[in-house]
This record gives structure tokens, sequence and C-alpha cells, in this order.
């Protein structure tokens, strides 16, 4: 009886001296596993562009082009028009002379038109650079900001349809907005607070999309 009550308490002690090492090694996993987990947020430079009216900046300048070019167009078929009618209006009863004064007219026209469509194109492209600068330079320190703050490991700019798959609460972008100036959606609290903690794995799965 002595002999079989020695034997439980020697098993009793075995499983208790190996219960805190198994605790400690299952915590030290798990610290691992969570160190590995990158905290990703997803920052929308689209709507950040247009909250912040840069877009709308944009779209006068390509009206402001648009309309210098419906000028020069309306322009140059007037003075086709004008032409043809000095020559008696009738394009079928025109003399060499007069069918060479009207083709010299229309070649003059696309000229001025196909340089201004360049002109445009790159006055359109300098604007849209210089507006890139601007929203990087308005964002970076509150994006900067944002990580620190919610402990970001990562945030990545989601162009259009960049990103497949985001949990409720990734969207940094109300956030970004409010330190930035622009106006700002309603965020809900709870995905404030939790904004941004996603698994690796929905990470890898939203850069590769």
């Amino acid at each position: 009886m002595i002999g079989g009550l020695a034997c439980v308490v020697l098993l009793t002690g075995c499983d208790a001296g190996q219960s805190p090492q198994s605790s400690s090694a299952i915590e030290t996993q798990t610290e691992l596993i969570t160190a590995a987990t990158p905290v990703v947020g997803i920052v929308d430079m689209q709507r950040l562009s247009q909250s912040l009216g840069l877009e709308l900046q944009l779209k006068q300048k390509r009206q402001k082009l648009q309309v210098e070019w419906d000028r020069v167009n309306t322009q140059t078929r007037r003075a086709i028009t004008e032409k043809l009618e000095s020559l008696g209006g009738d394009a079928k009863q025109l003399s060499d002379s007069g069918r060479e004064q009207l083709r010299e007219l229309d070649l003059d026209r696309r000229r001025q038109l196909e340089e201004l469509d360049r002109k445009n194109t790159a006055a359109l492209q300098e604007t849209n650079r210089w507006l890139q600068r601007v929203l990087m330079e308005k964002t970076r320190g509150p994006i900067a900001e944002i990580g620190k703050e919610k402990r970001f490991d990562l945030i990545l700019v989601q162009p259009r349809g960049g990103v497949a798959y985001m949990r409720l609460g990734v969207d940094v972008t109300d956030l970004v907005l409010k330190k930035a100036g622009g106006p700002v959606g309603v965020v809900k609290k709870d995905a404030a607070d939790n904004a941004g903690r996603v698994e690796a794995t929905n990470a890898t799965s939203d850069t590769k999309q």
C-alpha cells in the first residue's frame, strides 16, 4: 500500500514538474508566431486625392485645355468655310487654285490641332506629376503618424482595384485624411481602434492581387 502511494506521489510529482516547462514552451511558440505576423494597413491614395481636392484640380486643368482645343478647332474650321464661300460656295465647281487653297487651310488646321494635342498631353502629364508630389507631401507625415500610433509594421498603398480582399478595419484612409485636414467619412470606433491587423497570409494575398 505504501509502495503504491509512493508511486502515485512520484507520478504526480513528475507531471507537476513537466507542466511549467510545457507552458513555457507554448508561450514561447505563441510569441514567435505573434512576432512573425505583420500588422498591415491599407491606404486608398485615390480617395485621398479626391478628398483633398487634387483630382478636381486635374479635372479643371483638363477642361481648360479642352476649351482651348475647341477654340482652335472652331476657328480653323470657320476659316475653311469662309474661304469656300469666298470662292463661290460650291466645292464641286472650284478651280484647281481654289481647291489648293482649301487643301492648305485643311492641312494647317490639322497641324495646329495635332500640335495642340501634344502640348495638352504634356501639360496634363506635368500637372499630374505635380499633383502626385503634392499628395505625397500632404500625406507622408499623417501616414507615418498613423503607422506609429496603430503600431503597423507596414502600410500598403491601394491603387484602384489593387486589393482583392480586405478585412474590416484595415483601411486607414479616413485616419490619414483626419490628420491631413481633409473631409472624413464615418468611421466606426471599433474599426478605427482595430485598424489594420491582418495575418501574413492575407497580406501576401493582397500584394499578389
